[in-house]
């Protein structure tokens, strides 16, 4: 589902610059649901995989969407 979203959205808008510009945003996101205050009962790994996939996110110029486990990785 998430791949169809992206490829959908981007075939009938047409806004490629979606993923020069989306990383923020899921740094944000994933900053909130990282945190114990919100989130309470995520595991150490799953808080380390979403930590990874922010720095990693912001390291990239286009997000791809299409190997986003790449990300979870560090």
């Amino acid at each position: 589902m998430y791949d169809l979203f992206f490829e959908v959205y981007l075939e009938k808008t047409g806004d490629s610059e979606l993923l020069e510009v989306i990383q923020p945003f899921y740094a944000f996101r994933g900053l909130v649901v990282a945190s114990p205050v919100w989130y309470p009962n995520i595991s150490g790994d799953t808080r380390k995989k979403l930590f990874n996939f922010i720095l990693n996110v912001l390291d990239v110029e286009e997000f791809d969407y299409k190997n986003v486990y790449r990300y979870l990785e560090r």
